[in-house]
């Protein structure tokens, strides 16, 4: 079986960016929030890692809440150099999906009986 699918963890710091331009907000949630856009919830470690060196780097900055109930949440926002992080993921991305339909569309024309 292929194990195309673990590949989702490459592709976590462009879903963070996005997530975080609607709103700000902490760990947990976000993985909730990319995990609604697939059918496969991204390793948390990976998130955190992601978020820490998105951080370092000066792409996003927190700040621990204290909430009502529960423990403080340490909350994310994406700063106006990830927003440009984030355009150039998108610029990136588009030239992905131009090789990524290239090779489809040549698989498809060598197995026209395993297209779907």
């Amino acid at each position: 079986m292929c194990s195309c699918t673990g590949r989702l963890n490459r592709f976590v710091q462009p879903n963070l960016l996005l997530a975080l331009y609607s709103k700000p907000s902490y760990g947990y949630e976000l993985i909730e929030r990319i995990s609604n856009f697939y059918d496969i919830t991204p390793d948390s470690a990976v998130v955190y890692r992601q978020l820490r060196k998105l951080e370092e780097e000066g792409y996003v900055k927190s700040e621990w809440q204290v909430g009502d109930i529960g423990p403080a949440k340490k909350y994310y926002e994406l700063t106006p150099s990830g927003v440009k992080l984030l355009h150039n993921w998108v610029t990136d991305l588009e030239k992905q999906k131009k090789f990524l339909e290239n090779f489809l569309n040549t698989y498809r024309n060598c197995f026209p009986d395993k297209s779907n």
